[in-house]
């Protein structure tokens, strides 16, 4: 199966915690054991709905820090408007399941080994991506004013309360209480698009949401496309053992590839993470690794990349050429990659 007919059969939208989801990581696991890999299957306990609910709670927080705040409660919004911070940096910045326990249920990271037939392997290399999908209902360009303004608004909320526990303390007039009220709906504000950035994806029918095929069915499909040909040929591999890890809860504060490290420490500094150009780059540089490129597809909403640099230069290396066509489906620029294919 080439790397493009794959890619078909994984753009379908498979977010963390639906059917489609888990039948994709069965695909996956099974192409590569009929292949002849290693095949080590990792649980993990996944919160797929992660965001949604860090957001629903954040606005509500928000909003009775707002309350409590009206209400002259000073020093009771001040601890609303302390947790609030506390919980978004247990949650999002050492993973810790504050209020987003809710829905929990296992997870799987697919891990398959080819290793050398001759003996023990002497090098490790390992290819990474992920196998789940997400809606947003923001893109990223978007979101990235959201997420930093998120620290401004809960400092808001935090200022407002000082502020209310100064001027009752200092006895100031109704004019302080109205810049408390007034730094709280800022803060507000703040988390109500916070959460609408978190969890405005449910809002989008089922019919619109995102295939999630440039993030990151194009890496998969490159990466079984690769381990077809190592299976082919296992001879090629020498000392080294390859392995391929493909990621579940990634688009849920990356939650899957937080266990990768601690399952196989050895190797981790041999990670290589392929996003979906990165992959498909790869492959471009050693046409050989998928079948010479008979057909490869990177599907990028923005060219050139902003954050890696340009996507065109990889491919020309080996005289490939990108073709750009609108597709609605896909809901982004399709680069179709092809030997000697026109601009």
């Amino acid at each position: 199966m080439s790397a493009y007919e794959t890619l078909l059969r994984l753009a379908t939208p498979r977010p963390n915690g639906s059917g489609a989801c888990e039948r994709t990581a069965r695909m996956i696991a099974d192409r590569l054991q009929g292949l002849g890999a290693e095949l080590h299957l990792q649980r993990f306990f996944l919160r797929p709905y992660m965001q949604p609910v860090a957001g629903l709670f954040f606005l509500l927080a928000g909003a009775l820090c707002f309350v409590l705040a009206s209400k002259r409660r000073y020093w009771a919004a001040l601890a609303v408007a302390l947790v609030i911070p506390a919980v978004y940096v247990a949650e999002f910045e050492f993973n810790v399941p504050i209020v987003t326990w809710a829905g929990g249920r296992d997870g799987v990271n697919v891990v398959a080994d080819f290793l050398p037939a001759g003996g023990p392997a002497e090098k490790y290399i390992t290819f990474a991506a992920h196998y789940d999908s997400k809606t947003d209902l923001f893109d990223h360009e978007q979101r990235r004013p959201i997420y930093s303004f998120a620290p401004v608004a809960m400092g808001c909320l935090l200022a407002a309360s000082v502020l209310g526990i100064v001027s009752s303390v200092r006895k100031w007039g109704r004019g302080a209480h109205r810049i408390c009220l007034a730094l709280g709906c800022v803060g507000v504000a703040g988390l109500l698009m916070l959460a609408l950035a978190f969890g405005g994806g449910l809002f989008v029918p089922l019919g619109r949401q995102s295939p999630g095929a440039r993030d990151d069915a194009s890496a998969v499909a490159v990466l079984l496309a690769v381990a077809d040909q190592i299976a082919a040929d296992p001879q090629q591999l020498g000392k080294t053992a390859v392995r391929f890890a493909l990621f579940g809860g990634e688009e849920v504060n990356m939650q899957g590839s937080r266990h990768i490290p601690g399952y196989w420490p050895d190797r981790a500094k041999g990670l290589i993470e392929a996003w979906s150009s990165t992959a498909s780059s790869l492959a471009a540089r050693s046409p050989s690794a998928t079948g010479r490129a008979q057909a490869l597809f990177c599907l990028d909403t923005q060219l050139p990349n902003r954050r890696y640099g340009s996507t065109r230069m990889p491919w020309t290396l080996w005289g490939l050429r990108l073709q750009y066509r609108p597709d609605p489906y896909l809901m982004t620029r399709a680069a179709c990659l092809r030997p000697g294919a026109g601009q």
